[in-house]
């Protein structure tokens, strides 16, 4: 097992963290993104779910100002914050899924 993992962490929902996301969504060309963030085994960052996929499209699609300026940054940042974000992990590569190990279960069953 690999233990010298190449990481990458985005402490906080800044820019940096905000422009990947938003190439990622976007899916326009983002050689850039993929080319520093591919040296990278697992990446941590704050997730961008369902509960910030409205203001991140509308980020995209230039709502707040044009995409990648300063103030449109701040304000979608601004917006993002109130949904305290948790951390997610994006385990890249093999090396990075072997380091995991099943630990427990549990079957949660729904009332009907």
């Amino acid at each position: 097992m690999k233990s010298d993992l190449a990481i990458h962490v985005f402490e906080d929902a800044d820019t940096d963290w905000l422009h990947c996301i938003a190439a990622h969504r976007k899916k326009r060309s983002i050689n850039e993104i993929e080319n520093k963030m591919s040296k990278y085994d697992v990446i941590v960052g704050k997730i961008a779910d369902d509960a910030t996929n409205t203001t991140l499209t509308a980020y995209i699609a230039g709502a707040f100002g044009i995409m990648g300026s300063k103030e449109a940054d701040d304000f979608c940042i601004r917006q993002l914050l109130p949904n305290k974000l948790k951390d997610q992990y994006c385990f890249k590569t093999k090396e990075a899924l072997a380091c995991l190990h099943f630990v427990e279960g549990e079957k949660i069953w729904l009332k009907k």
